[in-house]
């Protein structure tokens, strides 16, 4: 939170990455970033702005990991928010993705009803942040028999 506090986006960013560089990433996302997100959330003394500059730093760190993983053998497939509007965990469920042996690609908007019929050939994975609801659990069961590749992602 200190170095939140400075204001400083390139000691942040420097910070993540050292971070990243010490701890396996489910700890880090589990137990560091989204702790400090929902403090941030909570702290009425904190402005949006420490926020947004948080979550910013984040995207970022998070979107050149999924570009070094790349590089990597891996499966493709395509990430996506269903009905969750938190695109920052997004990325940070796409990093979490990348070091499972996909190659992600991130829909960086929110998706209220997914097609999976747009994707035919691809794997789409959806994130809704929580578990699935009935009627979610129902479009999962009837795109699979389809025949569409579509994976519920709950870390």
């Amino acid at each position: 939170m200190s170095i939140l506090r400075m204001a400083n986006p390139a000691k942040l960013r420097a910070r993540i990455i050292s971070l990243g560089r010490e701890y396996p990433v489910d700890q880090l996302i589990n137990h560091v970033y989204l702790p400090v997100r929902q403090r941030l959330v909570l702290d009425h003394n904190t402005s949006r702005i420490m926020s947004s500059m948080f979550d910013g730093a984040l995207i970022e760190y998070a979107a050149a990991s999924l570009f070094e993983m790349r590089r990597k053998p891996g499966k493709e497939a395509i990430l996506m928010a269903w009905n969750v509007e938190e695109r920052a965990r997004l990325w940070l469920e796409a990093w979490r993705l990348s070091l499972s042996g996909w190659h992600i690609s991130v829909l960086a908007d929110p998706i209220e009803a997914p097609r999976p019929e747009l994707f035919p050939t691809q794997t789409l994975i959806v994130w809704t942040g929580m578990a699935p609801t009935r009627r979610q659990n129902e479009l999962l069961q009837h795109w699979g028999e389809q025949g569409y590749k579509v994976i519920f992602h709950a870390p």
